[in-house]
């Protein structure tokens, strides 16, 4: 019962800040765990009878009983600067964020990957799809066993991606399993402007051109790779020729159309997740944290800075110079990198689970906790402004070059 008590005092956290800023989760466990691991055991032996003195020396109270005490100290102590140790590395230091979600959604499974079109939110998993957007909840479909899917807005279908080949579906929903369209296993998919697909599978990549509607949808392939490593990740963002994909440890800029490699960048062989935006990407590295990438120049991708303040970092996006960091049980961590060489935490939101996917819609944010297969719609209204740029990034508007 003593060492119950005991645990429990220790874990419990520190009152809370009146002041936004958090600095740190403090040391007062192993302070707390040595006075109470003192109290428990020194009272009862200071209240005890002596011992037979035949048994030694420090059989006396006034002996044993000071040693007694010193010992559950030392042991409270070290318990306690176990708890304290725990909740430091947990902890990253910046204005706290008590967010409100607009609205929050129980899952009927917990999405391994997301996708975003305008205002929708495409959550897709070993269980099926799921389409956010704004309030509605959509189960698509009866498909199972999904690696990932996107939706294509100009043929108003999604693909979805599968060990079985890419399989179609209306946007609108529908209860059909959606129709083979092809039937190469697929990892990942991700769609650009005009109706074009960039596919990820165990042979490379494939491109695709598509006609049709809805689950009508017709798929000719128009380019693939071969021998490239297995992609963790890959994003072509709408208006642009360049798909952004993760090979290994490389980010590798590829023309959408014909999947000729561009440009590349080094990375850390954990990279596992990505999102670009304008000038600006971001990679989310896992333990290597995330890094800040100037892709104004795609034959020629720069690392602008590293952060490293989260354990892991599971997921990111970037939303108007802001990278949102699905970092677990540290929560939502906002960095603001508008100025990108001098990444700065902007805010750190605690209340919403343990976050393990984000994804940007339309100037808000859609928020996994991994825990509850929850998902929370925030905004982030209440976090100050980015910084503006110290310096210009080139932004390239025209790709290729003209004189190309």
């Amino acid at each position: 019962m003593c060492a119950v008590v005991l645990v429990a005092a220790v874990a419990l956290p520190p009152p809370t800040p009146g002041a936004a800023q958090e600095s740190g989760p403090g040391g007062h466990r192993k302070w707390l765990g040595g006075a109470i691991g003192a109290v428990v055991i020194g009272i009862p032996t200071f209240t005890s009878a002596d011992f037979n003195p035949n048994l030694g020396t420090c059989t006396r109270t006034e002996c044993f009983a000071p040693l007694a005490t010193a010992v559950g100290f030392t042991l409270g102590f070290l318990l306690g600067k176990e708890f304290d140790d725990g909740a430091a590395r947990l902890f990253v230091a910046g204005p706290r964020l008590d967010l409100r979600p607009r609205q929050t959604v129980q899952l009927p499974f917990l999405p391994d990957r997301g996708r975003v079109a305008g205002s929708v939110a495409l959550l897709s998993g070993a269980e099926g799809l799921v389409l956010l957007e704004g309030e509605a909840q959509s189960p698509l479909g009866g498909l199972r066993g999904l690696r990932d899917a996107a939706v294509v807005e100009e043929r108003a279908a999604l693909v979805a991606a599968t060990p079985n080949g890419l399989f179609a579906l209306p946007l609108l929903r529908d209860d059909r399993p959606g129709r083979r369209v092809d039937a190469r296993g697929a990892r990942l998919v991700a769609a650009g402007s005009g109706g074009g697909l960039v596919v990820s599978g165990a042979g490379g990549l494939l491109g695709f051109t598509s006609l049709g509607q809805g689950a009508d949808l017709e798929l000719s392939e128009a380019a693939r790779t071969t021998g490239d490593p297995l992609a963790a990740d890959l994003v072509w963002p709408r208006a642009s020729p360049i798909a952004w994909v993760l090979e290994g440890p490389r980010l590798v800029a590829r023309d959408g159309g014909t999947l000729e490699e561009v440009g590349a960048l080094e990375l850390a062989a954990s990279a596992r997740s990505l999102d670009v935006e304008g000038a600006l990407g971001v990679v989310a590295a896992g333990r290597d944290g995330v890094y800040v990438i100037d892709v104004s120049d795609p034959a020629m991708p720069r690392l602008a800075a590293r952060y490293q303040g989260v354990r892991n970092a599971f997921d990111v996006a970037l939303l108007e110079s802001r990278a949102y960091i699905a970092a677990g049980e540290q929560g939502l961590v906002v960095v603001d990198i508008g100025r990108p060489a001098e990444p700065k935490v902007a805010a750190v939101a605690r209340n919403l689970g343990s976050p393990s996917l984000v994804l940007r819609t339309s100037g808000l944010v859609w928020v996994v906790d991994g825990a509850t297969s929850e998902a929370h719609f925030v905004s982030f209204s209440g976090v100050a402004p980015p910084e503006q740029p110290g310096f210009a990034l080139p932004h390239r508007r025209n790709w290729p070059p003209s004189d190309r």
